[in-house]
């Protein structure tokens, strides 16, 4: 069932079809609802006959109700625009231009940080990248200086072998065979350039040529000094000597047959 306004004694007529929303309060200069009064209620209901001599007596008409409600609302509005005006009025100059500069500063500020940063950070890392490939290149560079060095050495050694073998003298078999026999005999006892020929060329020895003898004794890889430090050495295992005794055991044609510079460092090595 449809429901309608029910003004109380003393209230304006509303609008016609006017349902006043929920939780709605009737203003405070109009006149007190009888007590239980409903403000809404069903079509069928009686309509309230209003006492016109109930309600207060005014010197001027009033106006109507939904007409006051709507000066109302401007008023508060207006009283809070006044409060607003009043609680930032006294000041010269309005606060929020130096929060806004200062927001803006510290923006820029970060700002100009974080491209410091970015640029010390790039700077770094093209640093880096420049040692590292200085360090590659020099890595590389030595690399190839050794392996130029390697192979400059090889080349070297082959060239040396090559000379050596150029150089070396070409031996008939009669000869190879004396130098061979040469080194047998100083592996395991002492000998002295003439002692080596005779024992190689004597009749009663291996029978070579005097030339090939020859040949073998002045091939032969030996350091003849040594040879008399050995000499001297057995000679003193066996009987003592004096020191001429045994320069002179060294140095005769019957003896060793070492020259007398040969059979000095021998003794001297022997300790005489």
């Amino acid at each position: 069932m449809a429901q309608r306004f029910n003004p109380a004694p003393g209230w304006p007529d509303p609008p016609e079809g006017w349902i006043p929303p929920h939780g709605w309060q009737p203003p405070a200069e109009w006149p007190t609802a009888p007590p239980g009064w409903h403000y809404v209620v069903d079509d069928d209901h009686p309509v309230a006959v209003h006492d016109q001599s109930a309600a207060p007596h005014h010197t001027s008409p009033s106006r109507p109700w939904y007409r006051k409600k709507r000066l109302l609302i401007p008023a508060a509005g207006l009283v809070a625009i006044l409060g607003i005006a009043a609680l930032g009025g006294g000041q010269d100059e309005p606060a929020p231009t130096a929060s806004v500069e200062s927001t803006t500063d510290a923006v820029e500020r970060e700002t100009e940080t974080a491209d410091g940063e970015a640029e010390a950070e790039a700077a770094a890392e093209r640093e880096a990248e420049s040692a590292a490939q200085a360090e590659a290149e020099a890595a590389a560079e030595a690399e190839a200086e050794a392996a130029a060095q390697a192979e400059a050495e090889a080349e070297a050694a082959a060239q040396a072998e090559a000379e050596a073998a150029a150089a070396a003298p070409q031996m008939s078999p009669a000869q190879s065979n004396a130098l061979r026999a040469a080194e047998n005999y100083l592996s395991f006892m002492p000998f002295s350039r003439d002692g080596l020929i005779e024992q190689l060329s004597s009749e009663y020895g291996d029978g070579y040529s005097v030339e090939d003898a020859t040949f073998a004794a002045d091939n032969v890889q030996v350091d003849w000094n040594e040879q008399a430090a050995r000499a001297a050495e057995n000679y003193l295992e066996i009987m003592p000597f004096s020191r001429d005794g045994l320069i002179d055991q060294l140095t005769s044609e019957h003896g060793d047959r070492y020259t007398l510079e040969q059979a000095t460092y021998g003794v001297d090595q022997a300790g005489l």
